[in-house]
């Protein structure tokens, strides 16, 4: 009888970035890298009678398994398959465990509530304001009745999104691939024939200006600056981004011109496509906001459907390795609502759109809190 065979070395692991450009910061400016390791191959010997077939969970130094293949030299489908035991990533082991969220707020962490600062600009804007924002193709954002959104239930939400095929998974059975048009029915978003522009280079010459006189008039050290554009678009600063001790509203068509700029400032970082760049505008988005002037010609549901999924991917491969994520991307406001509108539970008024609309803080916290496990996670409805 021959020597026994010696287990195969175990194939090593290598590390590469697994997010191109910019990833999931842990704080306002940073950057991040992942790394991503393979499951480990079932391997065998090819010699002889007998065959090592080495589990996914043995080690180097234990003895592998042995065989008996007398008839043929290769390991049969049945025998293949029932020895693989895929091994869980850091992420799915908390989800498995419904840990995601007393995970989070085991490492204190914490997010900027946008909706609560995003929702205090509605209350201040007067009646001229108000009808740009609809000329504007955003009307819809002014019935929000949400004063703030749960940390926690935003948090689990995005841990639901596989952003990589477009599918939202609720909890049990829920399942949706997500699309353009339910941005439209959540949020009313304008659905224009124009796509948005994502980079510099797709500008023409005006919309190339107009970024520039973003950088200028609301720009800082830090980038574009929220706040500054948060206090235009109430009214709090004049055309040259002075202060000033009166709110009056807007008359003239440079006034008009400045307050669409800043509203979209606004709207993009807060609620329609935040980022973890804090309450600065992502450098990303400055030529989306250079279309605000005709901002009702535009995609804006694909062009946001399109940004969740991106950072719902990011967030994916660092929830992967770590089990927990410091910063969220992408639209929470939708997710919640659409989830909300999709639990087993008496529908409300589906005859009213946009849904976003229909929730008041009473009914999403009401059903939020009956939504929630014993652990802290969610999807019990």
């Amino acid at each position: 009888m021959g020597k026994r065979n010696a287990p195969l070395p175990k194939e090593k692991k290598t590390e590469e970035d697994v997010v191109k450009g910019k990833g999931v910061s842990t704080r306002a400016g940073a950057r991040t890298r992942t790394t991503a390791c393979g499951l480990k191959a079932v391997e065998g010997s090819s010699s002889g009678k007998k065959r090592k077939v080495y589990d996914a969970e043995t080690s180097g130094e234990e003895e592998p398994r042995t065989e008996s293949n007398d008839d043929e030299d290769v390991v049969s489908i049945h025998n293949l398959t029932t020895t693989i035991r895929p091994m869980l990533s850091v992420g799915a082991q908390v989800k498995k465990s419904e840990t995601v969220v007393s995970t989070r707020l085991r490492k204190g962490m914490h997010e900027n509530d946008r909706i609560e600062v995003f929702s205090k600009l509605v209350s201040l804007l007067d009646d001229s304001r108000r009808d740009l924002v609809r000329k504007m193709g955003f009307g819809a954002l002014l019935t929000v009745k949400l004063r703030n959104l749960s940390p926690e239930f935003a948090y689990w939400l995005v841990t639901r999104v596989d952003g990589a095929n477009g599918v939202f998974y609720g909890g049990g059975d829920m399942e949706f691939s997500l699309d353009p048009i339910q941005f439209n029915c959540v949020l009313g978003l304008p659905m224009g024939t124009q796509p948005v522009p994502s980079l510099n280079g797709n500008l023409d010459t005006r919309n190339r200006n107009i970024a520039d006189h973003i950088v200028k008039m609301y720009g800082d050290s830090g980038g574009v600056s929220v706040q500054k554009a948060w206090e235009f678009a109430v009214g709090m600063r004049d055309g040259q981004g002075k202060a000033v001790a009166t709110i009056v509203p807007i008359v003239t068509r440079e006034e008009e011109f400045e307050f669409r700029i800043a509203f979209m400032i606004v709207i993009l970082e807060l609620v329609l496509c935040p980022s973890t760049d804090g309450f600065t505008l992502a450098g990303r988005l400055l030529p989306a906001a250079s279309v605000a002037p005709e901002s009702n010609s535009y995609d804006w549901c694909t062009f946001c459907l399109e940004w969740l999924k991106i950072w719902c991917k990011m967030f994916a491969h660092q929830f992967d390795q770590h089990g927990v994520v410091s910063g969220l991307g992408g639209c929470s406001l939708f997710l919640m609502v659409f989830y909300l509108d999709h639990l087993n539970v008496v529908p409300r008024q589906w005859c009213v759109m946009p849904r976003v609309a229909v929730w008041s803080k009473s009914d999403v916290d009401a059903l939020i809190e009956a939504d929630k496990k014993a652990g802290g996670d969610y999807g019990r409805t």
